[in-house]
């Protein structure tokens, strides 16, 4: 009887002899059955080796990738949480930026109004100027006029004394 431990060596004998074993027919029978099965498991193994290298291969590679992706998956996470800062900041941004836009406009609109305002105090003082330069033209001729005013009242004065001492009294 061959010796049924190395299933290799069981078919390789099988091959060789011709398919002639010396066996009873339950024994060939079961024997045969059972060789045919291992040599069937040996010729697919040595077919599909190939294949399970190489699927190995890629599940070696693919639990490397899975490694990376979960480095890449974090530092993906990290920076959405960075954006979603950088937006925050962004849109606080904008606001201050609306805000100072209106600031501005006020500012300008209040610019505009003073430099009105400006121009009419500047048009009341060239006003006033004239104004105090006509007063002051009035008051030159008042002053004028109050000497020669003055000289007469003393001209009257000295002839209305003159007049009186002339006049005996009554």
């Amino acid at each position: 009887m061959l010796n049924s431990g190395d299933p290799t060596m069981v078919a390789c004998s099988l091959a060789l002899s011709g398919g002639a074993l010396q066996i009873n027919s339950e024994e060939a029978h079961a024997g045969g059955e059972d060789m045919m099965q291992d040599f069937v498991r040996l010729h697919m193994m040595s077919i599909l080796q190939p294949f399970a290298e190489r699927v190995q291969e890629l599940q070696d590679h693919m639990d490397g990738m899975a490694e990376e992706l979960g480095a890449v998956q974090g530092a993906c996470e990290e920076h959405v949480s960075r954006l979603d800062q950088q937006q925050l900041r962004l849109s606080d941004l904008d606001t201050g930026a609306v805000q100072a836009r209106e600031n501005l406009d006020r500012v300008q609109a209040d610019f505009q109004q003073l430099r009105r305002e400006k121009a009419r105090l500047d048009g009341n003082h060239e006003m006033t100027k004239a104004s105090v330069t006509k007063t002051r033209e009035n008051l030159d001729q008042l002053a004028a006029s109050l000497e020669a005013l003055q000289q007469v009242v003393q001209a009257n004065g000295t002839r209305v004394g003159a007049l009186e001492a002339a006049v005996p009294e009554l």
